[in-house]
């Protein structure tokens, strides 16, 4: 069974929406490292990535991807 992170609805201008995710992606490896859900992604999207280069897989649909997206902070 392949785990991942859903990607509900990524904000407008947001990173993610920058990258190219989508309403139903599933983050599946950041940097390589397997996303095994929501919990996992926080953590590993640390402070240590806000403004660099980032690589994630994804499935959308049956097609698997990558697309590289530059996290940063959130605003409150």
């Amino acid at each position: 069974m392949l785990t991942g992170a859903l990607v509900l609805a990524p904000e407008p201008g947001s990173p993610a929406a920058k990258a190219g995710l989508q309403e139903g992606d599933v983050i599946v490896a950041l940097e390589g490292e397997p996303v095994e859900g929501v919990d996992v992604l926080h953590r590993l999207l640390s402070e240590k990535r806000i403004g660099v280069r980032t690589k994630l897989i994804l499935l959308r649909g049956s097609r698997k991807f990558e697309v590289v997206m530059v996290p940063d902070v959130r605003p409150a």
